[in-house]
């Protein structure tokens, strides 16, 4: 659900397990672009002056070669790949993959063993995914933030397709269908997209053991290399784990991404805001 919803509706009907609560600050949950803590300053690159220069397309080598995933041969630590629900953590998975040839899992289906896949996909704490213990020794979190003027609809087309037995991806909910779900659960979602970036921003006190992608650069023509490249630093840290070339970064994110689909599917996502208003 990128529109990203992942491959499972479950809601988790068990209690949360009791683990220790930090002291965080407190976070607002009225719809307001401030309503979180920025984490932006978390994922700005530190030259910015290369974001001044657009992306030259037609210079970019595409003979980049993406290969099917496959399991670790040796074992490995994965890493948490977080998002609300519609928030881009499917994308950044595929992404993750192509980088490292190494498969991914999630936290409904890990493969059955969790020491294979470099990276488990998850939208906990959000009511649709499997619980995730944050205290477990998979220390090393990608969270992965989408404005959530685009990350809420994307979620309700899930639902929508989900209550109707639709395909993924196949259709854009109704407007009246919307909007009546967007009175129901407008304020229930916002306040879990809040609680979402602030269980994953404090689940680790060392801020080197966490990445913070914007969904909106992941996607972006120009920017979107840049976070694939910052991706790829994190990922090569771990034991085990090895990424593409500098030099391969555009070329990846060009054929993972599939720029002119994608941008099609971000515009369409825009929303009419006459009737996709949250």
């Amino acid at each position: 659900m990128d529109h990203d919803p992942g491959t499972h509706p479950e809601t988790e009907s068990e209690s949360e397990p009791k683990t220790e609560v930090k002291t965080v600050p407190e976070i607002s949950t009225t719809a307001s672009k401030d309503s979180v803590e920025n984490p932006s300053k978390e994922y700005l690159p530190s030259n910015s002056a290369a974001l001044s220069h657009p992306l030259n397309l037609p210079s970019i080598d595409l003979n980049c070669e993406v290969v099917a995933a496959k399991t670790s041969p040796v074992p490995i630590t994965p890493i948490y790949t977080a998002s609300y629900p519609g928030g881009g953590a499917k994308l950044t998975s595929k992404i993750i993959e192509a980088l490292t040839g190494i498969i991914t899992g999630d936290d409904y289906n890990s493969n059955e063993e969790t020491n294979n896949v470099v990276s488990i996909r998850t939208y906990y704490p959000h009511f649709i995914a499997s619980k995730v213990d944050l205290t477990s020794e998979f220390i090393r979190s990608i969270l992965v933030v989408r404005n959530p003027l685009n990350a809420v609809p994307s979620l309700h087309n899930f639902v929508y397709e989900s209550e109707n037995k639709l395909p993924e991806h196949f259709i854009r909910a109704p407007s009246d269908a919307w909007l009546e779900w967007r009175d129901k659960n407008f304020a229930t979602e916002i306040s879990s997209w809040a609680i979402h970036i602030r269980s994953w921003m404090y689940r680790s006190e060392n801020k080197s053991d966490r990445l913070v992608i914007s969904f909106e650069r992941l996607a972006d023509e120009n920017l979107g290399p840049l976070e694939v490249t910052r991706l790829a630093e994190f990922l090569c840290r771990e034991d085990g784990v090895s990424t593409r070339q500098p030099e391969d970064m555009p070329c990846i994110w060009w054929k993972v991404v599939n720029f002119k689909n994608l941008a099609m599917l971000l515009q369409n996502q825009q929303w009419n805001w006459g009737t996709r208003r949250l």
